[in-house]
């Protein structure tokens, strides 16, 4: 027997474009080699297999009483035979097609590798290189075989941290790709990417409410001013926040730029739910209420209003004038009596009084109508542009599978 050789690292070096007529592809084993690990020695073989076309799986490793694997044997995934069922005849065929089955057919391959522990190391003892079935040569479709897929423990873990920058899978099997030297070279998908961040996305949904509650208070211990409410269930439970909708607090400053000074996440878009909102972001304001408040919030006046678009589209069809007189009544006047008077004159003038729409509009005329608020200034703020443009941009970075500690 030759001297033994320690093998703990691959030895294949990669290329820069993929082509595999440029890559040195790693020795054969040989009965002469030792590993340090079974690890380590079901690396080396899958290693080998990836560069040869064909995948490997564990066909049997024995284990002493103490956990230590003291032989085993590693095989072509076409190894062995299938379990063959007989059709049954009489049965009568179904109209539905079968559905097709990922997995592999087994042609009882010959190709194996079996290791022994010797002196701690692992010796391999038998090495069979024939296959009874093609190849793949094409090295960057070896790695769509299910024992080459893998992503390893380094990468993961980047991963990760591209996963909490909110970085998308296509962007990071771009970035994978570059690291790589070529997308050929990443042994792994787009779904198995995928697939990695649903399962980061489930180990936080248990502890997301916990993990923000502790960032809340890391917040508060580093900045005195830094604020935050939660608001508990009768079970005084935090529930869960993905689906809430996001109510954000947007104003400008001197300069016309769009300042966020909080926001909410509200369980319910009620009564009590908005009154808890408010409240709380005036607790947060240190009881220095605003001036005004412009928002879209209030769905029973946005629904009247839409309703008395709709059903008054034919009725100012007819009276052309309608519009305009509208359009005077609502933003030319210029204190709450003038308003009123051209209300009722044009209410009367097209005997529209029983209209229920127009009436639920009247009775909250003095949330809408700016000559209920024209003494306060507040330029460039005549709709909810502003936190329409914040939805705008946060809907880029946020999904409804986004974590809120993320968030």
């Amino acid at each position: 027997m030759g001297d033994e050789i320690m093998y703990g690292q691959d030895e294949e070096e990669m290329c820069d474009d993929g082509n595999d007529d440029d890559i040195s592809a790693p020795k054969a084993p040989s009965c002469d080699m030792t590993f340090e690990s079974s690890k380590a020695a079901q690396k080396y073989y899958l290693n080998y297999a990836q560069w040869h076309g064909f995948g490997i799986r564990i066909d049997y490793a024995r284990q002493t009483n103490d956990g230590v694997i003291s032989r085993g044997r590693l095989v072509c995934t076409k190894a062995g035979k299938d379990n063959m069922v007989k059709e049954d005849t009489q049965k009568p065929k179904s109209v539905v097609p079968e559905r097709r089955r990922n997995t592999t057919v087994r042609i009882d391959c010959k190709s194996l590798l079996r290791l022994k522990r010797v002196d701690g190391n692992y010796k391999v003892v038998e090495f069979i290189d024939t296959h009874n079935l093609p190849i793949i040569k094409k090295f960057n479709l070896v790695k769509y075989m299910r024992s080459h897929r893998d992503i390893s423990p380094e990468e993961r873990e980047f991963l990760r941290i591209l996963h909490r920058a909110n970085v998308t899978t296509s962007r990071m099997m771009q970035i994978m790709a570059g690291i790589h030297k070529s997308p050929h070279n990443v042994t792994y998908t787009r779904k198995d990417v995928a697939n990695f961040r649903e399962s980061v996305r489930r180990e936080h949904n248990i502890t997301d409410i916990e993990d923000t509650l502790a960032y809340f208070q890391e917040l508060k211990s580093e900045d005195g001013d830094f604020f935050f409410s939660i608001q508990l269930d009768e079970e005084s439970r935090v529930m869960n926040l993905f689906w809430m909708p996001c109510a954000p607090f947007i104003g400008i400053n001197n300069h016309g730029m769009s300042v966020q000074f909080g926001c909410g996440f509200l369980r319910n878009e009620d009564t009590m739910s908005f009154a808890w909102l408010f409240n709380t972001f005036l607790e947060a304001m240190d009881g220095l209420a605003p001036i005004n408040i412009i928002t879209d919030q209030d769905f029973a006046m946005r629904a009247g209003i839409e309703s008395a678009h709709e059903k008054l589209g034919a009725f100012m069809g007819a009276h052309e004038d309608l519009h305009l007189e509208m359009n005077d009544c609502l933003n030319n006047s210029y204190n709450p009596g003038e308003f009123e008077h051209k209300w009722t004159s044009m209410i009367a003038r097209y005997g529209v009084q029983d209209h229920v729409d127009l009436n639920a509009l009247w009775e909250k005329r003095a949330s809408w109508i700016p000559a209920y608020f024209m003494q306060n200034f507040f330029p460039f703020l005549q709709s909810t542009q502003h936190t329409e443009g914040f939805n705008a941009v946060l809907k880029r970075y946020v999904n409804p599978s986004s974590l809120l500690y993320n968030f």
